[in-house]
């Protein structure tokens, strides 16, 4: 009669199997769940890091971006502008505009006054040139009218003796005059030179 201690039987095999897959079956299925954890991980981190990337480089695209269109703001006003909505950029942009406008206007209020006063000057030095021209003329006519009053009584004086006009067109030399002799006065024949008194004390006495 054969041992059945020494051959176990089928039914024996069977529950091994089953206890040996029983015992495997959580260590495998642990590893498997950390395998699928760390994949998913994996994909988790590579997609945060590259939403973060993706954030970065649009954010300092959109930072260059904005120092082309305003090169005249600084970093910090262009890191306030992205954090702000539409709504607060298109208020900003409004502010930016009407006191953009002012300037403008002031500007050119400042040119209009000083081309007002430059006007003003050219006027003024067209006046005072006129003014100058106006009296060259009226000295030029007097001294025509003085002129012709001139020779108007020259004529005049001329037509009074036949000899005034031939002094008048021909000049005349001074030419000095001998000095005259005085005369003596003449005595008359009849006239007789006076004799003196022969006595003269006597015709004092009588």
């Amino acid at each position: 009669m054969p041992n059945t201690a020494a051959f176990p039987s089928a039914r024996d095999a069977n529950t091994r199997t089953e206890y040996v897959k029983d015992t495997a079956s959580p260590s495998m299925s642990t590893s498997v769940v950390w395998i699928v954890a760390s994949v998913v991980g994996g994909i988790i981190g590579v997609g945060v890091s590259f939403t973060f990337l993706m954030m970065y480089y649009t954010r300092r695209r959109q930072y260059r971006r904005y120092q082309e269109l305003h090169p005249y703001l600084s970093r910090d006003e262009i890191i306030k502008r992205q954090k702000m909505n539409r709504v607060d950029l298109f208020l900003e942009e409004e502010e930016r505009r009407r006191q953009m406008i002012r300037k403008s206007l002031a500007a050119r209020s400042t040119d209009s006054s000083g081309s007002s006063l430059s006007a003003m000057m050219d006027q003024a030095n067209r006046e005072l040139r006129e003014l100058e021209r106006q009296e060259s003329t009226r000295l030029k006519e007097d001294w025509k009218r003085w002129e012709a009053q001139v020779r108007h009584e020259r004529s005049m004086s001329a037509g009074q003796h036949p000899a005034a006009s031939a002094a008048s067109q021909v000049p005349i030399l001074a030419i000095p005059s001998p000095a005259k002799h005085r005369r003596m006065p003449s005595m008359s024949p009849n006239s007789s030179a006076p004799v003196p008194p022969r006595h003269p004390g006597r015709r004092s006495a009588s």
